[in-house]
């Protein structure tokens, strides 16, 4: 079994391996860089005394807001933004997004192929969709 940790960019579900999530936190203030503003990165926030760099992970995989309400995954509980810190080759980044769900198991045979369109995409994040239609992101391949 593996296990993702599944939030919300925009419109879009997204999962990221929980081994790679090393934290789920309220949001806080990110400051920006000088001489940055390629839209990527959006800053640094203080976790834990540290600063991380914060990146927008809807700009690199080019998710754009919608104007209309967004519906949450639970009806009982509004969305509530969280930002995500996440290990990566080069050290933790943090990154914002719109809702985290929580925490779902899966088999890896369940997951089905990715569509035509994602899989031949330049550079793609995904490894599979699960039985919901949500789709299991990774690192670039």
């Amino acid at each position: 079994m593996q296990s993702v940790i599944v939030f919300r960019l925009c419109a879009e579900w997204y999962a990221i391996r929980t081994a790679v999530c090393l934290e789920i936190a309220d949001l806080r203030p990110i400051h920006s860089l000088p001489h940055r503003r390629d839209g990527a990165v959006l800053g640094v926030a203080n976790m834990r005394g540290g600063l991380l760099v914060c990146i927008s992970l809807a700009v690199i995989l080019g998710v754009t807001a919608q104007t209309e309400a967004i519906p949450t995954q639970s009806r009982r509980r509004a969305a509530v933004p969280r930002l995500l810190v996440a290990r990566g080759a080069a050290g933790a980044v943090v990154f914002p997004v719109d809702e985290v769900q929580g925490t779902e198991r899966f088999r890896a045979r369940d997951l089905k192929d990715v569509p035509a369109t994602v899989a031949q995409a330049r550079a793609t994040y995904h490894s599979g969709i699960d039985a919901a239609g949500r789709q299991n992101g990774r690192s670039a391949r």
